[in-house]
């Protein structure tokens, strides 16, 4: 495995390569360790099947559309692949109401986005470290939840749950701005 520096200047987003395979991302929650696991990260928005992923241009209108197959494991996650990449681990934890985090296996470590929608439509968003309040990462930081290496919040590692799940309610009752255009739409496909 790559080291956590060598993640937060490449990450493959491999899933939504025609998504954001052209943009360098930056303010992510990343972590070495998986953070989600099979009793921690169980919840399933989406079914098995044909998605179309998508990202959302700057108008809100849909872009760059690929199609992707999602399956379903033994231990309640999921597998998720394109034409064009190898399946990725993808597992979510329920937040809110149809809301949820979202762990994403990379070659090098975990990303985290949050979700919202069901299992017609789910719109995924980088969790961004910058975006959050600043009380609430200045706590989530102090408690040894999220941990940054520069004062801009370039990168925040995800240590705990609580760190990430905490983040992602940040996002569900709109104390972040979720306007990111690092965000995409799955759409299931009848």
């Amino acid at each position: 495995m790559r080291s956590l520096p060598e993640l937060k200047t490449r990450i493959d987003v491999r899933f939504v390569v025609a998504a954001f395979a052209a943009i360098t991302l930056s303010g992510c929650l990343v972590s070495e360790e998986p953070i989600l696991t099979e009793k921690n990260g169980k919840a399933r928005p989406l079914k098995a099947g044909g998605y179309q992923s998508c990202a959302i241009a700057d108008d809100g209108s849909l872009k760059d559309c690929e199609p992707l197959t999602v399956t379903t494991t033994d231990d309640r996650g999921y597998m998720v692949a394109s034409d064009e990449q190898e399946p990725t681990a993808l597992r979510f934890r329920r937040v809110k109401r149809k809301s949820y985090v979202a762990q994403m296996q990379e070659s090098d470590g975990y990303a985290y986005y949050y979700a919202a929608g069901d299992r017609n439509r789910l719109t995924l968003t980088m969790m961004e470290c910058p975006d959050l309040p600043d009380d609430l990462r200045s706590t989530l930081i102090e408690n040894g939840d999220l941990a940054s290496d520069d004062a801009d919040y370039e990168f925040c590692t995800v240590l705990t749950l609580k760190g990430l799940t905490e983040a992602g309610r940040a996002y569900a009752t709109g104390k972040v701005a979720n306007d990111s255009p690092l965000s995409l739409v799955l759409t299931a496909q009848e």
